[in-house]
């Protein structure tokens, strides 16, 4: 802690490892923090990460969540400091979550029990929104797919109560802050064709009341074209609906053969989601600014769906992924939109990866863009900082296994 007025120092804890992260209660007295024991956690995910509790009054520390293989992260205190939510990732293998999607737990300080919140949505924690405290309760950004959904929901005697919220707008939510105890709230309204809004509301019940933009941002790439762009759906390597995000060319004319880019995303857990994104690794916008139809694959092991579908590539690597990318080109020709003579595949990652198996795979692609992609998973596993933990979890072991 720093005294501001009398600029002294004074250290609270002792801890060997790193603390990766605290969160103070509202009132000022108590921390809840994570401390890193093991420096090779991020590239084996086998010694976890200790959770303590600091008490600013007496100065006692003392270890929470003892329970094995139970790691929760991203601790936010309520607005009455009577507990704390946090992510935890589920796995159907307790004890091997590398893999796994994450649900928003509570910590009651009283009963010092920790409670499911989200386990009725089978999606678990959207990409991009978290969560954040707001009014007597907190908002939750719900994963659904290629787009997510926000919740607010209020702890009750007899549990956790939930709505949903809307915007007034037909766009996506994605939350940036709340008033603590308020109802005002700062999030951005956007999809893949419309560049983010900065927005201020009342949160009222399922709505947001009074909308209005709090910061006008982008104003010159706003007089840009930007065309369309929607969810598209077909059937992947068994059978499931891959989703994925189709951007229109320029000027698109129905009926007209365009050339295609596959644009792929990371992870493989990672997600294409309908909202805004362009950088220098994804760049759907000036490539269909430049008559190219572009098209984002959510393939079997992205996140943002269910358990079942982001553990389905354990054991299953290449095999499901780059069908479900080649069955969704197919979908594209045999429309009339993608040229077969003039098709390209990028990613970056995860992303490249595959990228390169589609290469391998078919002879279609004309165009390779691959970054930091691998070829060679015996030097992936000694090189890369999480080489350990991902060939575990995915391919069973390592390279001698």
């Amino acid at each position: 802690s720093i005294s501001l007025d009398k600029k002294k120092v004074k250290r609270l804890t002792r801890n060997a490892g790193v603390i990766n992260e605290f969160a103070v209660s509202p009132d000022g007295r108590w921390v809840v923090g994570s401390e890193n024991i093991d420096v090779d956690y991020s590239y084996d995910h086998r010694t976890r990460p200790v959770q303590r509790l600091l008490d600013l009054e007496s100065g006692e520390i003392r270890e929470i969540f003892t329970e094995p293989f139970l790691d929760p992260s991203r601790f936010v205190w309520a607005h009455d400091g009577m507990g704390f939510y946090c992510r935890k990732a589920m796995a159907s293998d307790s004890t091997e979550d590398y893999v796994s999607i994450s649900h928003l737990w509570y910590f009651d300080m009283t009963r010092e029990s920790l409670e499911p919140v989200t386990s009725i949505w089978k999606r678990g924690l959207g990409m991009g929104g978290g969560y954040h405290v707001a009014g007597d309760g907190i908002l939750v950004t719900i994963a659904d797919g290629s787009r997510n959904r926000l919740a607010f929901i209020t702890r009750t005697s007899k549990g956790f109560s939930k709505r949903y919220v809307e915007s007034p707008s037909s766009l996506q939510v994605r939350m940036q802050a709340a008033r603590p105890g308020g109802k005002r709230i700062v999030y951005m309204i956007s999809d893949a064709s419309t560049i983010p809004m900065v927005m201020t509301a009342e949160l009222s019940r399922r709505e947001l009341k009074g909308e209005r933009e709090l910061i006008k941002l982008n104003s010159a790439a706003k007089s840009r074209i930007l065309v369309q762009s929607k969810i598209v759906t077909w059937r992947g390597a068994r059978g499931d609906d891959v989703e994925g995000i189709l951007y229109y060319p320029h000027n698109y004319e129905e009926g007209k053969q365009y050339p295609l880019m596959v644009s792929l995303h990371g992870g493989p857990a990672g997600a294409d989601l309908d909202f805004f994104s362009e950088r220098w690794s994804n760049y759907p916008h000036v490539l269909r600014g430049r008559g190219i139809a572009v098209l984002q694959v959510n393939y079997l092991g992205s996140g943002n769906f269910v358990l079942e579908w982001v553990e389905s590539i354990k054991g299953h690597y290449y095999e499901y992924e780059v069908p479900d990318i080649l069955y969704g080109v197919d979908m594209l020709v045999e429309k009339g939109l993608a040229d077969p003579d003039r098709l390209g595949i990028m990613g970056w990652s995860n992303g490249s990866i595959l990228a390169i198996a589609a290469c391998l795979e078919s002879d279609r692609f004309k165009v390779l863009c691959a970054g930091a992609g691998d070829v060679n998973w015996i030097s992936d596993y000694g090189n890369c900082a999480f080489g350990a933990g991902f060939d575990n979890a995915y391919f069973g072991g390592p390279p001698w296994e």
